[in-house]
């Protein structure tokens, strides 16, 4: 028993929606809906079911589009939207918001490793790692005792997102 179909099934994907009430049936479940109640045995039942699922999802996608640039906007007027900090960067709070501000020189340094690994100046991922070790470019961790450069911080930067970020662009492959 649910009170309509956006309860039972929170995908924006009509398919799978309705591949997932029909899983349910077929394991011998009856699906109530409280506010729009359907007969799925009947043509018209089943019809209508359908058309609420197409609604849902419409409605779904519509609400997801918003809130991405809702948060598109936040990002282009300087606020954090996601987990984490970028390398060479910290939060800050203004307000009730979080922006990013540059820790200097570390910024700048890998952003400028990062363009000359663009333009063919440093040819792999040892030259960046070299590079950001000749600027004494240390990890930020709390663990970090020795005040050395991990490997993995230059892994980090050539994560999609990361790359993406320093180049100035919004970016978000799971979205």
């Amino acid at each position: 028993m649910c009170v309509d179909n956006s309860r039972l099934s929170r995908n924006d994907n009509l398919a799978e929606s309705l591949i997932v009430t029909q899983k349910i049936r077929e394991s011998g479940v009856e699906i109530v809906y409280v506010m729009y109640p359907v007969d799925p045995n009947t043509s018209a039942g089943m019809l209508q079911e359908n058309i609420l699922y197409t609604f849902t999802a419409f409605e779904k996608r519509n609400l997801r589009l918003k809130f991405m640039n809702g948060k598109r906007t936040r990002f282009k007027e300087g606020y954090w939207i996601f987990a984490g900090v970028p390398k060479g960067y910290k939060k800050q709070k203004e307000g009730k918001s979080t922006i990013l501000i540059p820790t200097e020189p570390r910024a700048t340094y890998i952003k400028e490793a990062l363009e000359m690994y663009a333009n063919g100046i440093l040819s792999n991922h040892s030259d960046v790692y070299r590079y950001l070790k000749e600027k004494n470019i240390t990890s930020n961790s709390p663990r970090n005792t020795t005040g050395r450069i991990h490997y993995t911080i230059v892994s980090i930067l050539f994560k999609p997102r990361t790359i993406y970020f320093y180049a100035g662009y919004f970016y978000r492959p799971s979205r």
